[in-house]
């Protein structure tokens, strides 16, 4: 009888170790968490955000430039999407040892869109640089915090940063409801 249990025991563990091993497996490489969505034409001047039913134009050198839908649970009015490029996200990755990645889009290290249907709950400093589009009102962000330590990193998040400031006027110019 004790054979059968140690036997159960170890087979418990082995059980477990696999489910553990398989689920840190797919928190460090599954696609969900680690979103990069590279628009389908890669030529073209506007990404096309499919979720939004927007197109953002591209800094001219992002022609990779990617989007990721953050969903953040206690913001219900406001919805957020995060932008990188394919290069910045696989650069980081490249570079680091840790399995938590923030250059990839849906961290925003090229900043971030929010909208919303109730631009009053907007701080007032904010406020002056959004637009109204649709039934949506939209405010650009840039990102605050470098994504990576690693200086080379650093350089292609500024890069897109620069490409992607488009507050106020000029983000009457770089967002548009998509065209069918």
């Amino acid at each position: 009888m004790s054979t059968y249990k140690g036997f159960s025991l170890l087979f418990v563990i082995i059980i477990v170790a696999a489910v553990l091993g398989a689920g840190y497996w797919y928190w460090k490489n599954d696609a969900g968490t680690l979103l990069t969505i590279p628009s389908s034409d890669t030529e073209s001047t506007w990404l096309h955000i499919k979720e939004w039913g927007i197109d953002i134009r591209k800094p001219e050198d992002a022609p990779d430039l990617a989007y990721g839908i953050k969903n953040i649970s206690d913001a219900q009015e406001f919805e957020f999407v995060g932008f990188s490029t394919t290069r910045l996200a696989t650069a980081e990755r490249s570079k680091t040892t840790d399995s938590t990645f923030y250059c990839d889009a849906k961290a925003g290290p090229g900043g971030s869109l929010t909208r919303t249907t109730h631009p009053e709950n907007w701080p007032a400093e904010l406020s002056d640089g959004s637009i109204h589009l649709g039934e949506y009102y939209y405010l650009y962000s840039t990102s605050q915090a470098a994504c990576s330590e690693d200086k080379s990193v650093q350089a292609l998040q500024s890069e897109l940063k620069r490409g992607l400031n488009i507050n106020g006027e000029s983000l009457k110019e770089n967002i548009r409801l998509h065209k069918e």
